[in-house]
């Protein structure tokens, strides 16, 4: 019997095959994000944009590590490393 007649190995397939084109298309997202071009060309599409300053992308990534520190503790008592 192969793969694409047992449900359960057709859903592990399309599954698996979903999550690798998932990761992909965030990894091209979050690169084009990062990028310092004004206008990006990428498989037939063209996109003119506002482009982030260093300043705001530094704000940006202490809110993000902020948040993060308050999501491993929440009772927002400060943790001591040892």
């Amino acid at each position: 019997m192969t793969w694409w007649n047992s449900s359960a190995d057709l859903i592990l397939v399309l599954g698996a095959s979903g999550g690798c084109c998932v990761s992909i298309i965030y990894a091209v997202c979050v690169n084009m994000r990062m990028s310092r071009c004004k206008t990006i060309r990428a498989c037939g599409c063209i996109c003119d944009r506002d482009v982030e300053t260093a300043e705001e992308m530094k704000m940006e990534l202490e809110h993000d590590n902020h948040g993060q520190q308050n999501r491993n503790n929440p009772a927002g008592n400060p943790r001591a490393d040892i």
